[in-house]
């Protein structure tokens, strides 16, 4: 079983024991807040996966559909957040998209998108990887400010856990990051806490270019 559907396992099996119950299958509560960032909030329908999506999720996941679903829009959830916390930390320390960085990305997955991209995809592949660019250039710049420890995660080769952890928790204090759910908070915390899978030794850290290049 590879490491992907380990953690998904893992996800599916938390999130029942979470006993999130956002998305019954016959009953989506679409505008349930589930947090709010910067005075915007993200609902239930916001992450939802669409229509087509929960149709195959329910031919495949069964009787474990309403689980998947709540993964799916948990794992919906903290992306929007990140994204949006990024994002602002980009406009506030002026880090924009590199061209150069962003052409890169391109070309080397913009294949792979265009074979693998559903109908309804929301995010076009030069949006993608402007955003991915700016996420690397806040990494760079949050590592720099903050320090401490960075981690390998499949999703993010280089993810300076304390320092996002350190700006994350500066949102909370300021009531600029509020979860209105308190198993998603809690799930959403314990993403930048102890254990760790693997983490990098300092001395193999480098923010000098990007995971692509």
């Amino acid at each position: 079983m590879s490491i992907r559907k380990l953690f998904l396992l893992l996800c599916v099996a938390t999130s029942m024991c979470f006993g999130f119950a956002w998305a019954q299958e016959d009953d989506v509560q679409d505008e349930q807040i589930l947090a709010v960032v910067l005075g915007e909030p993200i609902t239930v329908a916001s992450v939802l996966p669409s229509e087509a999506e929960r149709k195959t999720m329910r031919d495949k996941a069964k009787e474990k559909y309403s689980a998947l679903l709540d993964y799916k829009i948990q794992m919906a959830t903290f992306d929007n957040v990140l994204e949006r916390i990024i994002l602002d930390y980009a406009k506030r320390n002026s880090i924009v998209a590199d061209p150069d960085l962003t052409q890169q990305f391109e070309n080397k997955f913009g294949g792979e998108f265009a074979r693998n991209q559903k109908e309804g995809t929301s995010k076009s592949i030069q949006e993608i990887a402007k955003l991915e660019v700016i996420k690397f250039l806040v990494e760079k710049a949050l590592y720099a400010e903050f320090g401490g420890r960075v981690i390998f995660r499949q999703s993010n080769p280089q993810m300076p856990v304390d320092a996002y952890r350190t700006l994350l928790a500066q949102y909370k204090e300021n009531k600029q990051l509020t979860f209105d759910d308190e198993s998603l908070e809690t799930a959403f915390w314990d993403g930048f806490s102890e254990p760790f899978q693997y983490e990098i030794p300092v001395e193999n850290v480098s923010f000098n270019k990007p995971w692509w290049l």
